[in-house]
């Protein structure tokens, strides 16, 4: 598995301001090792999506983070953290095109491009003639 927090050169990326939110936060002091919880995970790895959900509080992201630690390094991934303001499809699809980035540089570039022009705001401006 590769390590996002230790690889070099990150923060030149296109979403230099974010890159905290890529980084798989580390496990809480005193965390106990689901196990069980983890093998479950593991057995869907052929499937299309994992999905766990349980209601805040229940450790789903310190899950995620343990799970992802024993994955062979051949399963690349990646760690976005996200907030109410990622709400927005346009920023939720950057955020997201961002972290993928890490891995595929070029994934998404045309996108990127069209979000970015997207988000300037530029006012109309009338003049009475």
């Amino acid at each position: 598995m590769t390590d996002l927090s230790r690889m070099q050169g990150f923060a030149d990326s296109a979403i230099p301001a974010l890159e905290g939110r890529f980084f798989r936060p580390p496990l809480p002091e005193g965390y106990v090792p689901r196990s069980r919880l983890c093998q479950r995970l593991d057995e869907g790895l052929g499937g299309r999506l994992l999905l766990v959900c349980a209601p805040a509080g229940f450790g789903k992201s310190s899950l995620a983070v343990e799970f992802c630690q024993g994955l062979p390094d051949k399963w690349q991934n990646v760690w976005l953290g996200l907030s109410a303001r990622d709400s927005d499809p346009g920023r939720f699809l950057e955020r997201l095109l961002g972290s993928l980035q890490q891995f595929f540089p070029q994934l998404g570039a045309q996108a990127m491009g069209l979000l970015k022009m997207r988000q300037r705001h530029q006012p109309f401006a009338f003049e009475e003639w």
